[in-house]
């Protein structure tokens, strides 16, 4: 017996599954989030660039603080698996990744050790 469905099948059946199944509402609403997220990550470089008039050792500095922020919350992610389950991780990213532009927003202006702040988030966002 052939259990496949055609393709416009499929189709009309998303929005019933949307109605009735919440996780699936949850899962697509973070995977737009995050991949918003991801996508104003440039943009905070070249704010900064262009803000604080960066050199490149200055830029080199700003990536060196997001790769430590990749691997402190690798240390972090592990731990909220252990006490929260997957569930946990999910939620971190989702605060991660609203407080970001926020935060980018925020700390605008102010000194330049104050904002590497934006790009060790950026750096858990990211991992």
């Amino acid at each position: 017996m052939d259990d496949s469905l055609s393709f416009s099948a499929v189709l009309r059946a998303i929005p019933r599954h949307l109605r009735e199944d919440l996780q699936l509402r949850r899962y697509i609403l973070l995977a737009n989030l995050s991949g918003f997220g991801l996508t104003l990550m440039p943009f905070y470089v070249a704010y900064a660039s262009h803000h604080y008039e960066l050199t490149g050792e200055q830029v080199g500095t700003y990536l060196l603080v997001q790769i430590v922020g990749m691997v402190a919350s690798n240390i972090l992610w592990a731990k909220l698996v252990g006490r929260f389950g997957f569930h946990g991780v999910i939620r971190a990213c989702i605060i991660c990744g609203t407080l970001l532009p926020v935060l980018t927003l925020v700390l605008a202006g102010t000194p330049l050790p104050v904002f590497l702040v934006v790009f060790f988030l950026m750096g858990m966002s990211l991992s």
